[in-house]
């Protein structure tokens, strides 16, 4: 009988609605991350079970029952913010009811391995990439050899909390390709893709910068469309699109462009992260190959409107090139996502009103453009992080405060004044309802919205914070201020 091991994917929200919140986020969110570490252990024949918070209401009972079977240990993921909470939670009812070590993996225990392995009801911590740590970890478990000789871990042992040499970066053309047939049918399918890894860029904000040290590795077109071929005919009665999750799936043009030539025959839509600046000297047949192929959404990051803060975070672009592409890109059809980012330190007022510019001029240009904005938020392990520190910012002290460490609130910020802080929470809540697609709370009726949108854009035009009374309506209602709205489409706002 092969022994169990038990994967984890807490939920990333409060479970306050666990069924209304688990079918919004369902589709499309199988954990491609446990899937990576499931496979190598399936194929040194362990029993591998996946528990997934979002689409297993009975988690709970679920999980007690598999801990009947003595599993080896359990894998838990978890970034930084809300699924901290709900993995403490978790990690407590295993210990409640078993005496299987608790791992924990994921960017925040890599980022702060010693203070996660820390907490009473964590015993090991996988640093960086998993799926070779991990499977060291197991047998090293199962067959009670030293942890010691395990490259990448912090483990606690008698003498205090140890950690061991660092592990490289694992060759992708090693990779196996993720077992989906764990999650049997509980996902309409958006078959997710990991085919590179690390980013050659130096963003201050990007952990990966620091813990890739610039590398950047990937599988080759051909690898990449032989695995996406077979897991098609695996799940061609569920698959409805294909989500590359790379950091920059574009940071090779020429592996890009094979890869999209290939989808072209699969007819399938798919999505992609990159850098706008790659787009400026990509040549007209590679975006007329990008819309053959079926591409649905380009996700871009932009992060600023002002040249000055772009310098600063090390975005390495120029507002010029991206106002260029971002033309280049509205002679297609396929939607095009520019992710930006306000609250940085030394961000001033006029910087805020340049970013809204932008957004403005993009907008205008390109019909398909959509617009995600989120708060700064200083993650460990980052350049950002030192300044964020050397501005007054006082991280977490404890694993369980960084649960409430998240890039939809502005508290914990000393650089942002209370008048910056108004104007931010100010244009989050107005950009929600600008958006005549979007119905938000708590005018959640499409008729309230649109009386309240000449508002909303006045504020936005102006960049006017007096008198917010429909923040103060939102928060008795018991909503809080959305500082993560839905993508803005065609706002139409000209900030002054």
């Amino acid at each position: 009988m092969f022994k169990k091991v038990i994967l984890i994917n807490p939920l990333a929200f409060h479970p306050f609605d666990q069924t209304k919140l688990a079918n919004k986020y369902r589709r499309g969110c199988a954990p491609l991350h446990l899937l990576h570490i499931a496979g190598p252990l399936l194929k040194a024949n362990y029993d591998v079970a996946i528990i997934d918070q979002i689409s297993t209401p009975d988690w709970r009972n679920t999980l007690i029952a598999h801990l009947k079977d003595a599993p080896v240990c359990i894998g838990i993921s978890a970034i930084t913010g809300v699924q901290i909470s709900n993995a403490l939670i978790i990690s407590k009812i295993v210990k409640e009811h078993s005496q299987t070590p608790v791992v924990w993996g994921g960017t925040h225990s890599t980022c702060l391995p010693e203070q996660t392995v820390d907490h009473k009801d964590i015993d090991i911590v996988v640093i960086g990439e998993g799926e070779e740590t991990f499977l060291e970890l197991v047998k090293a478990l199962d067959q009670n050899t030293p942890l010691s000789m395990i490259n990448g871990i912090c483990y606690k042992n008698k003498n205090g909390i140890q950690r061991t040499s660092s592990r490289k970066l694992t060759d992708l053309n090693q990779q196996l390709p993720p077992p989906y047939y764990l999650l049997n049918d509980k996902y309409a399918w958006e078959l997710k893709l990991l085919t590179s890894k690390g980013c050659p860029s130096a963003c201050r904000f990007c952990y990966n910068s620091r813990s890739n040290g610039g590398q950047w590795q990937a599988l080759s077109a051909t690898a990449t469309l032989n695995i996406i071929e077979k897991l098609i005919k695996d799940y061609q009665h569920t698959t409805e699109s294909i989500r590359f999750v790379d950091i920059n799936f574009f940071a090779d043009i020429k592996r890009a462009k094979k890869i999209a030539e290939g989808m072209i025959k699969l007819n399938l839509p798919w999505f992609a992260n990159g850098r706008a600046d790659t787009f400026l000297t990509a040549d007209n047949t590679f975006l007329e190959t990008l819309e053959k192929s079926r591409l649905h959404e380009l996700m871009l990051g932009v992060e600023s409107g002002s040249q000055k803060m772009l310098n600063f975070i090390k975005k390495d672009i120029n507002l010029a090139d991206v106002i260029a592409v971002n033309k280049r890109l509205s002679r297609h059809h396929f939607k095009v996502t520019y992710n930006f980012m306000i609250g940085f330190p030394t961000e001033t007022f006029q910087d805020i009103k340049d970013t809204l510019s932008l957004i403005t001029t993009l907008l205008k240009d390109n019909p398909n453009t959509r617009i995600a904005i989120n708060i700064f938020t200083p993650y460990p392990n980052t350049d950002l992080f030192d300044i964020a520190i050397a501005n007054g910012f006082k991280p977490p002290d404890k694993l369980e405060d960084w649960a409430q460490y998240t890039f939809k609130t502005l508290s914990g910020r000393p650089w942002i004044d209370p008048s910056r802080k108004q104007l931010i929470e100010m244009i989050f809540f107005c950009l929600t309802y600008i958006d005549k697609e979007c119905i938000a709370k708590p005018f959640s009726s499409r008729l309230l919205a649109q009386l309240y949108r000449p508002i909303a854009k006045f504020r936005i035009n102006n960049l006017y914070t007096g008198f917010p009374i429909e923040i103060a309506i939102a928060k008795h209602f018991g909503s809080s201020v959305n500082l993560h709205p839905q993508k803005i489409v065609k706002a139409n706002f000209i900030p002054r």
